[in-house]
């Protein structure tokens, strides 16, 4: 015999997997390609240090739209989560008094 609380367990379980499910969706629907100005605003840097980002080995290599040397590059906005999620996280707030 179930008791209430296996219940509410029950129901709780169910829609918490109904919400994760919307997200992957959410995110799968949201994953789309970035210009350099729109992935850099996407994680909330400046583009010379999205740059700096670049020489990282691990940062997502970026796909080129044409043949040409000046070609636009583009970054998918799911590998660039996932390499931000590689990145440790800042502890401190390095602006201290002069910000």
């Amino acid at each position: 015999m179930e008791t209430i609380d296996m219940q509410i367990e029950a129901v709780v379980r169910k829609a918490i997997a109904e919400e994760v499910n919307k997200l992957r969706t959410v995110r799968i629907v949201e994953d789309r390609w970035l210009n350099k100005e729109e992935a850099s605003r996407y994680l909330g840097v400046s583009t010379s240090t999205f740059d700096r980002f670049r020489s990282d080995p691990n940062f997502p290599a970026g796909r080129k739209l044409g043949a040409a040397t000046n070609s636009r590059v583009v970054w998918k906005m799911s590998e660039l989560d996932a390499w931000m999620e590689t990145r440790p996280e800042v502890k401190e707030d390095r602006c201290t008094t002069q910000c």
